[in-house]
């Protein structure tokens, strides 16, 4: 395949890997915005098959919630023929 390499996979870490939450701030969701970046075949296609279902049912969760919260959702995508 051209393009972005195969990627060696590796597990996602757990919530209780994840580092300490340190903001002294809460979400206002009107104030919100999920960016949802390069989430397109072309990206994912060189995941192993467990890390791109991971990721995917990641940012499907996370895309749920900010719609139930009323978070506004942007997208980036690319033009195509990348290479």
């Amino acid at each position: 395949m051209s393009g972005i390499p195969e990627i060696t996979a590796y597990p996602l870490p757990t919530a209780q890997q994840l580092p300490a939450n340190l903001a002294r701030w809460s979400l206002e969701s009107r104030r919100a915005v999920l960016l949802v970046h390069d989430m397109q075949r072309y990206f994912l296609r060189p995941l192993p098959e467990s890390l791109r279902a991971g990721l995917v049912a990641n940012a499907a969760r996370l895309r749920r919630w900010c719609v139930e919260q009323g978070v506004q959702i942007a997208y980036t995508a690319q033009p195509g023929s990348m290479t």
